[in-house]
């Protein structure tokens, strides 16, 4: 009966410890915005803005090759604006080249890219008066 209850609580501790390296690990894991240069808890929407307010319109684009082969090249986004201040060409920043996330980093970088870029023509239409989507000519 003894050695069972010790065997219990070995188990119940190891679980514990296990748990707090996966929760721990994953809090550290970041999102995505380490492939181009911030730091992985700064939110996307919180980037674009501070791009936005340094006059860095670009876009960020995906330039990486997953564990398979794979190579991702994509600037993710709902939709793209007529009359950018940068011109009609696509101008973007790539991405670092390393997998940091593992198998989880194309995943992070995507959704990252989109949620930023999508944040860029939220703000190049409300401060710039930029056409991003369904605009009306005038």
């Amino acid at each position: 009966m003894e050695q069972i209850a010790k065997f219990l609580f070995a188990a119940t501790v190891l679980t514990i410890f296990a748990y707090v390296v996966i929760f721990t690990s994953t809090g550290l894991a970041g999102n995505g915005g380490e492939y181009w240069g911030y730091n992985g808890n700064l939110d996307a929407a919180e980037a674009a803005r501070l791009s936005f307010d340094a006059k860095d319109y670009r876009y960020l684009e995906i330039d990486l090759t997953d564990s398979n082969g794979i190579r991702t090249q994509v600037a993710p986004m709902y939709l793209r604006c007529r009359n950018h201040p940068l011109g009609i060409k696509l101008v973007t920043r790539k991405s670092g080249s390393e997998l940091i996330h593992g198998y989880d980093s194309i995943k992070f970088a995507t959704n990252f890219a989109e949620q930023f870029n999508n944040g860029m023509n939220e703000l190049l239409t409300r401060e710039l008066s930029v056409c991003c989507g369904d605009c009306k000519q005038r």
